[in-house]
């Protein structure tokens, strides 16, 4: 009969603070994602400095969340910063090559790379804070 796996138990866990503003970014930022195809959440102020933002914004959008999202669950596991940065090195390295080397159902544009590079850098910034301010020890782990 196969054993039944344990429940995964998080070495370490946000503050309320950092769950609240992880989530808000995490919305804000798949919010700028969905302003590709409805324009009623397109703010007007962000057209007005970068009146091309929505055609690049899906490489900001999904880097960023692709990074925050692996980057959360990685910190709470118990890992450190340097596995993490490792991954937005990744994908700032996937966006690039993406778009200067793969022409596969994609038109290369350094632009999406460059706002693919300040997505992960925003997602590892915001990390970066909560792994240092944010993530307090298990309480259930306490010997």
């Amino acid at each position: 009969m196969p054993s039944i796996p344990k429940k995964m138990v998080y070495r370490r866990l946000p503050t309320i603070g950092a769950s609240i503003g992880y989530l808000l970014l995490l919305a804000a930022v798949f919010l700028l994602f969905l302003g590709r195809s409805i324009e009623a959440l397109r703010p007007a102020f962000i057209l007005d400095v970068a009146p091309d933002f929505y055609t690049h914004v899906s490489n900001f959008s999904i880097s960023c969340m692709l990074c925050m999202a692996i980057g959360y669950q990685w910190l709470m596991a118990g890992t450190t910063m340097r596995p993490v940065a490792w991954l937005a090195a990744a994908i700032v390295a996937a966006n690039f090559i993406y778009e200067y080397f793969i022409p596969f159902i994609n038109t290369p544009d350094p632009l999406d790379a460059i706002y693919g590079l300040v997505g992960t850098l925003l997602g590892i910034s915001v990390l970066w804070a909560i792994d240092r301010h944010g993530l307090v020890p298990n309480p259930k782990l306490q010997g």
